[in-house]
């Protein structure tokens, strides 16, 4: 069964509507500040979607622009201004970046406050993609009409999360081993992955390459979940897995598009809602 993202971020877009209008009427818009650095289709893509889905709530995204060989210390005079800005609210660096630049360096200048994508060590934000997927686990435990608690269920699962990365696999390794969840974390050095992949309840796939997952590797009525991306020379995009391949194997699967993508983005705008009202505060 296909869990439509779209669907559950609307339910979300749906919220926030209200409390956006709200924050409006108290003299206070919503507004994320992003740093775009370079002219990476997929980032410039990925941009556009807040502004997007920002505009449809009442929110507001301003992207500064810088090109590939711009200065640390161009950025960081830049972050230093909009963490004193109090129109802004939000504050997130656009990655991946160049290799010159390094993403923990910049967000540790961000302010707590403000840094609504939850990178940061000290941050005030849960990671969006990291809301994405609980809210995903969330709906299959609704479909399931499974017995007890939702925690209690998750805590039973078998969850093998394929790829580590700073924006991908790592924080949502994180965010689960918070909880009490023991994931299994696969990558292209670990020699027993099939046998993780065979037992496995749950695979999030999160690396962002073609086939990482197909429906031999996995049980049948497993959840997948797909959390990496890329473009192919069709110019779509395109996840981990084949749909049609893993929907004859597992019990549910997220699409690409129109899966976390879609969800990962409303609760990034939900931080920035938040923290306005905080700030506010």
């Amino acid at each position: 069964m296909k869990l439509d993202g779209k669907i559950l971020a609307q339910e979300i877009y749906n919220q926030l509507l209200v409390k956006v209008k709200k924050s409006k009427k108290n003299g206070s818009t919503p507004t994320l500040a992003v740093l775009l650095i370079g002219d990476l289709l997929p980032s410039k893509i990925y941009v556009e979607q807040k502004q997007k889905h920002a505009k449809a709530i009442g929110a507001k995204v301003v992207v500064y622009t810088y090109p590939t060989t711009v200065k640390k210390e161009t950025l960081l005079k830049k972050l230093l201004i909009l963490n004193n800005d109090n129109k802004t609210h939000g504050i997130i660096i656009q990655q991946p970046l160049p290799s010159h630049l390094s993403a923990d360096e910049l967000l540790h200048v961000v302010e707590n406050e403000k840094d609504v994508d939850g990178l940061a060590k000290e941050t005030n934000f849960v990671f969006p993609l990291s809301l994405a997927l609980l809210r995903v686990l969330q709906e299959v435990f609704d479909l399931e009409k499974a017995k007890g608690t939702f925690m209690s269920w998750l805590l039973k699962q078998r969850i093998v999360i394929v790829g580590k990365g700073k924006t991908g696999g790592g924080p949502l390794f994180h965010t689960l081993t918070k909880l009490g969840v023991k994931p299994q974390v696969v990558d292209s050095k670990t020699k027993n992955a099939l046998v993780l992949y065979k037992n496995a309840d749950i695979v999030i796939s999160a690396v962002g390459k073609k086939n990482v997952v197909t429906g031999k590797m996995i049980k049948k009525g497993a959840i997948v979940i797909g959390v990496g991306q890329h473009r192919e020379n069709d110019g779509k995009l395109h996840g981990d897995f084949n749909q049609t391949d893993i929907a004859k194997v597992a019990k549910y699967y997220t699409p690409t598009p129109g899966g976390m993508g879609a969800l990962n983005v409303a609760f990034l705008m939900e931080n920035v809602v938040k923290a306005a009202k905080q700030q506010k505060k």
